[in-house]
């Protein structure tokens, strides 16, 4: 952490209300220091203003992350998958080995297609999200199989997606806020579990060289036609017909 973010947390100040409430939002951590500032600053009045709150979806162990959170008052973090954690909960780690188990045998017997198309872990289809994951790394989407990295990344987004459930299942969850909606980590399978359960989801966006950040909802539509397809935003031939109408 360089002098700048050092000085940042001397000076910063708590500005979320930590009052007790029954009801939550969780947001999803990036795990960098300027990330961390601007989920604290979107996150503290929602938190205010709704009276909820706020649980930090997060891998990392960073002190420094840690620290910036903490110095805007958020102290409710909740780790997603960390190995030299996975003990604590002997439960969902058994279940994990057995789901991995079962899942690399039907993988080998029905294909990759299906793989895609059909896996779910807690009824919720994560199967696109780690093929995405899996064939970005050391060109396997030329020939995919069943290797030791797949293996790994299967079974740490079993126990991740279980761990997250679990969260889910035990909070009064109104709403959670994700960076992204890609891939096998905490932002795809959180966003996939609450869509499922009913629980609304927000996408974060904004610009690398701007201040600008807004809020996009997050629906099972945008998962199954493509985020930027105009059909989920409600703009299909019709509509352009009625907007440029001679």
């Amino acid at each position: 952490m360089n002098s700048y973010f050092k000085e940042f947390i001397s000076l910063n100040k708590h500005i979320i209300d930590n009052t007790n409430r029954k009801n939550s939002f969780i947001f999803v951590d990036r795990s960098r220091n300027l990330a961390s500032i601007v989920s604290s600053l979107i996150a503290a009045p929602i938190s205010n203003k709704l009276k909820l709150n706020p649980i930090i979806l997060t891998d990392k162990s960073s002190k420094n992350i840690f620290k910036i959170y903490k110095s805007f008052g958020f102290y409710n973090f909740y780790i997603g998958f960390r190995y030299n954690k996975i003990f604590l909960n002997p439960l969902i780690l058994l279940k994990s080995i057995l789901l991995l188990i079962y899942s690399l045998i039907d993988i080998n017997i029905k294909g990759f297609n299906w793989f895609i198309k059909n896996y779910k872990i807690e009824n919720t289809h994560i199967g696109d999200l780690i093929y995405d994951t899996y064939i970005k790394k050391n060109f396997f989407f030329i020939n995919p199989k069943i290797n030791l990295f797949f293996c790994n990344l299967i079974f740490i987004t079993i126990y991740r997606t279980l761990k997250i459930n679990k969260l889910l299942n035990q909070n009064h969850i109104k709403f959670v806020i994700v960076n992204t909606e890609s891939y096998c980590y905490n932002d795809g399978i959180i966003g996939r579990l609450a869509l499922n359960k009913g629980i609304k989801v927000y996408s974060l966006h904004g610009h690398a060289h701007s201040t600008f950040t807004f809020l996009d909802e997050f629906t099972k539509a945008k998962i199954k036609k493509g985020f930027l397809n105009l059909s989920v935003h409600g703009v299909n031939s019709s509509f352009f017909k009625k907007k440029y109408k001679n």
